[in-house]
């Protein structure tokens, strides 16, 4: 991805999987499916609307997001803030295997 910050080394080491997938990634917004600790898939990640998609199962650079912001009031608001962000990205990428897992740390 072109914006990559300091996540870059988090997801090296805690996410491998997720890094190999996404390393050469030019888009602004690339998404992917999330399965539950299970590893059932919870969401496929290719509707990008509240409901559909959750924060954990997509990426998008600092660049797209520019001024859209999280309403905190709304339960759905990732999928709110993911919706936004994915029509203003020029580029896009869908990413069809399940590189999240829904509350992992909990």
């Amino acid at each position: 991805m072109k914006d990559i910050s300091i996540l870059t080394m988090m997801i090296q080491s805690f996410i491998p999987h997720l890094w190999d997938n996404i390393k050469n990634s030019t888009e602004d917004f690339v998404y992917f499916k999330q399965e539950d600790k299970e590893g059932k898939i919870r969401l496929e990640g290719e509707i990008v609307a509240p409901n559909y998609i959750d924060s954990g199962n997509f990426i998008v650079t600092r660049q797209c997001i520019g001024d859209i912001r999280w309403d905190l009031k709304r339960y759905d608001a990732d999928g709110v803030f993911a919706q936004e962000c994915y029509k203003k990205a020029k580029t896009k990428k869908y990413i069809p295997i399940s590189l999240s897992i829904y509350n992992s740390l909990k």
